[in-house]
């Protein structure tokens, strides 16, 4: 049987009973209906398309039901459509779950006040059928708007008054209406009683942990619930940490108090410094006004420290001194945690520059990597608590625009390299994304910032923008126009050439291309490939200040005069070397493409009218087109620059430009506009010959006649073989031309001697060349 023909009809389905039939506008509402033959059947490419063909196909076995589902998932639609206007289409539904007899889909939005037929598609809205139930009724939607008390003590049951619109009741009994607290998934649903269209009421359920409840209504059995986040709070506050746990004498420390079982009671939410009656703070209890963040965190401010005194002795708090920060969410009813807070002071702290040795860094025209701040000795660093409690001690780098920076800090001795206990603070700077003067704050806790006394001079940062040519040879040398930015200072760059580094062009080596230099725009010389005998391939290009930190390995290349074609010279450092290293300070990085050095070692032809637009083949070796890295040949002649036709590795063709007078110019190729051959092979000009009579006009067939060519800018070339006399058939372009070599008599006379084996009467112009491809056209003739 061909299982992969046919069409399938099929018995329409029955349906029987389904609800609910009313739901808010909104959409959304969950409906269930009941039937036989819901789900389409499959044809038999279906059902068993990719099966073995041993497959028995009367058996429906589990891989076709399979697919007899996903079927009915792809073809299967329910449309709304409303009961008086058939052409207002309310959408389809969203179908969750369907088998034979039995489909649950969820609503699409309709129009209040509005009714709607349930029709039914078996093959994905081709062909509709009326359900015949419903028909289905869009109610306004209810929303809330208020819940009233919003939070209670865990112990308590309180009935809350919930406000809102559009609540309604379907039956006398108004059994429909439930309170749902806390999610779809995880919520507890109860009943509610409607008292009327603004308010319903409902009876808090019982539970065992504080928790906050989002509280929804439903007007229709629970099938619908609103979505207008209104919340209900147990509450039965504990308090497990403080964040920060320490803060500055000054106070207005903003710490995150976090535990569970708090709940947003406005004015009543408080927290307290000191247990019940150990503090007073201008002869009141040390209690200030919280902020509500959410069910397990609040913020509270602190007091100065001096104004706590301890109502036991009358004295005031010290540094160091611990005491509970407990709080109260409603009516004063403080938790007892005795989770502990203390104040410290901010020690006096003298900045300076260091690397990490230890070694104070002077006059930087560049920010230092590490900055390092000496306290004084009254602040005590030897306790292990102190220690403990400023691990989030942090440094903030503030910016003219408002850019803020954090980098951890932290305690070190000084000097690095000796060992003593923690006698400073020290930490990086970071990277800055523009030029100006940055302030620098410091942290002991992590949230409350001083001024360090230190401001920071950034530069732009270092960065390449582009680079060009993007190519050159790999004997080197080559001049890069680097555009980028954090150039001001370019006797302190180099750049990277892959492995090896070369300095930006400096004002002793270079003092013309220095002086057009700008903090955006640089040059530097590409340094030769380790093999300048072979392609050199791809090099990573990146742009970095000197420094005299540290040691790595790899070449530095210091005189790029000194190293030839012949030589791989370099400088390599080792790990035992102590001199100045160059290092990338830049993760912006550029491609170079090193390409073997070209050779010119000969042109044809040689010569060529001063007008130009000759064509002149370049042999040679080592050509190059590769567009992607702007590596494409040139061609120039003296100072003239013309775009090259690659051919071949080993051949170009250029168009020679034109030449105010006859004159002999050197010929040169490039591969990137900038570095030229330098092989000595030279192209002639010369004026085009003027040929204006021919003496005689006509000769036997067998040829031999000497022919005298009369005319201006003859040039005495017997020797070269580029020099020739054409004779081409007039009458016959098909026929090959006959070429001589002529002889030269004056500026104003050649000769040739006519060629053999032409028909009689025929007739060929005769046109003569200096560089066997360009001939002269002024059409005389012999025959």
């Amino acid at each position: 049987a061909d299982w992969n023909a046919g069409f399938i009809f099929m018995d329409p389905p029955t349906f029987f009973t389904g609800g609910p039939y009313k739901g808010p506008s909104t959409g959304n509402t969950h409906v269930h209906i009941s039937g036989r033959g819901i789900l389409p059947p499959l044809s038999r490419k279906q059902k068993f398309k990719g099966i073995d063909d041993e497959f028995n196909p009367d058996e429906d076995g589990d891989i076709a039901k399979g697919r007899r589902l996903n079927n009915a998932l792809d073809n299967v639609t329910i449309r709304f459509v409303d009961t008086e206007d058939p052409t207002k289409v309310y959408g389809e539904a969203t179908i969750d779950e369907i088998n034979d007899s039995k489909v649950d889909f969820r609503t699409p939005a309709g129009e209040t006040g509005r009714k709607a037929r349930i029709l039914y598609s078996p093959n994905d809205g081709q062909d509709w059928m009326d359900t015949g139930l419903g028909p289905f009724e869009f109610q306004p939607a209810p929303r809330v708007t208020k819940v009233d008390p919003p939070f209670s003590a865990l112990s308590d049951r309180p009935t809350i008054t919930v406000t809102g619109t559009d609540f309604s009741c379907e039956n006398d009994d108004c059994d429909n209406i439930k309170c749902r607290f806390g999610t779809a998934k995880q919520g507890i649903v109860v009943d509610g009683v409607y008292v009327s269209e603004t308010e319903i009421q409902c009876l808090a359920p019982e539970t065992k942990r504080p928790d906050v409840y989002p509280l929804e209504i439903s007007i229709n059995d629970g099938n619908d619930f609103t979505h207008d986040g209104k919340e209900f709070a147990y509450f039965d506050a504990f308090v497990l940490s403080l964040e920060p746990d320490i803060g500055p004498t000054s106070g207005n420390t903003n710490i995150t108090v976090t535990g569970f079982g708090f709940a947003d009671t406005g004015d009543n939410l408080k927290c307290r410094f000191g247990a019940k009656d150990e503090f007073k703070c201008n002869n009141n209890e040390c209690i200030v006004d919280a902020e509500y963040v959410d069910k397990d965190h609040i913020i509270c401010k602190t007091v100065p420290m001096e104004k706590l005194v301890y109502l036991s002795n009358n004295k005031k708090v010290k540094i160091d001194d611990e005491f509970a920060v407990e709080v109260a969410v409603y009516e004063g009813a403080f938790t007892n945690n005795n989770i502990q807070f203390s104040y410290y002071d901010n020690p006096d702290i003298d900045w300076t520059a260091q690397d990490k040795s230890g070694n104070t860094v002077e006059d930087s025209e560049v920010p230092p990597k590490y900055i390092v701040g000496g306290m004084d000795e009254e602040f005590d660093l030897e306790d292990p608590e102190t220690l403990e409690q400023m691990k989030k001690m942090k440094a903030r780098f503030v910016g003219p625009d408002g850019r803020v920076v954090y980098v951890p800090a932290s305690f070190i001795h000084v000097p690095q390299d000796e060992d003593g206990p923690p006698n400073a603070i020290g930490f990086e700077t970071p990277e800055w994304p523009t030029a100006g003067d940055v302030d620098v704050e410091i942290s002991l806790n992590g949230l409350d910032y001083s001024s360090a006394g230190v401001t920071l001079s950034f530069p732009a940062p270092l960065k390449i923008n582009s680079i060009n040519p993007v190519s050159g040879p790999v004997s080197g040398y080559t001049l890069v126009t680097i555009e980028g930015t954090g150039f001001e200072n370019p006797e302190q760059l180099h750049v990277n050439w892959g492995t090896q580094s070369s300095p930006v062009v400096t004002s002793t080596g270079e003092p013309d291309l220095f002086k057009e230099m700008t903090p955006v725009k640089v040059y530097a010389r590409t340094c030769p490939t380790q093999q300048i005998r072979t392609d050199g391939g791809h090099a990573m290009v990146e742009i970095g200040r000197h420094t005299k930190s540290g040691i790595r390995g790899g070449s530095v290349i210091t005189n790029l005069d000194e190293v030839s074609d012949d030589s791989d010279e370099t400088e390599n450092t080792t790990e035992n070397d102590t001199q100045e290293i160059w290092y990338s300070d830049t993760l912006s990085l550029e491609e170079f493409y090193y390409y073997k050095d070209p050779k010119v070692m000969n042109i044809f032809p040689k010569a060529g009218p001063a007008a130009g637009g000759t064509v002149v083949h370049i042999e040679g070796h080592w050509f190059r087109e590769k567009p992607i890295f702007d590596t494409t040949p040139w061609c120039k002649f003296e100072d003239t620059v013309v775009k090259a036709k690659f051919v071949s590795t080993v051949r170009l063709e250029c168009v020679s430009p034109g030449a105010q007078e006859p004159s002999t110019v050197p010929v040169k190729v490039s591969l990137n506009g900038q570095d030229w051959t330098n092989d000595e092979i030279y192209f002639d000009y010369y004026f085009s010959p003027i040929v204006t009579r021919l003496v005689p006009t006509a000769g036997p067939k067998t040829g031999g006649t000497d022919i005298r060519l009369e005319g201006e800018n003859f040039r005495d070339l017997a020797a070269n073989k580029e020099f020739y006399c054409r004779f081409k058939s007039v009458e016959d372009e098909e026929m090959e031309p006959h070429y001589v070599v002529p002889s030269f008599k004056s500026e104003n006379e050649v000769h040739c001697v006519a060629p053999g084996g032409w028909d009689t009467g025929t007739v060929a112009t005769v046109e003569v060349t200096f560089n066997n491809r360009d001939y002269t056209n002024y059409g005389l003739t012999f025959g």
